[in-house]
């Protein structure tokens, strides 16, 4: 049967978006926004993903030598719910939409530069 709680770690690369444009406040408003979208496309509850440092409902951002963020969060999954499972469903192309519509909603109430939050998602 397994242990009672998995943990997957989840990372995205998301090119062609400029670190500069993202201060500590849109750091805050763009991981609500991935944490929440990530939580629904894997089917827990916003509390099962975790940032870097264990915060809830957190996704942390690092700079990546190519141009571009990678994106990377840690889902505790209930019992039910396999690796496999999450490797399947965020490994799908109907992925990309909802992941970078995070990132577009958030630039959108903050006026950034057009296409900056549109980049691929590897």
């Amino acid at each position: 049967s397994g242990p009672p709680l998995c943990v997957a770690e989840v990372r995205f690369q998301l090119l062609g978006i400029d670190a500069k444009h993202l201060n500590a406040s849109l750091q805050e408003e763009l991981a609500a926004a991935f944490s929440g979208r990530l939580a629904r496309l894997v089917d827990v509850p916003p509390s099962a993903v975790r940032d870097n440092f264990g915060s809830a409902g957190g996704v942390t951002f690092a700079n990546t030598s190519a141009d571009g963020l990678l994106a990377f969060a840690f889902v505790d999954l209930p019992a039910g719910h396999t690796l496999a499972q999450v490797r399947d469903r965020l490994s799908s192309q109907a992925v990309r939409g909802p992941i970078v519509a995070s990132f577009e909603a958030v630039e959108q109430e903050n006026g950034g530069p057009a296409g900056w939050a549109a980049g691929a998602l590897l």
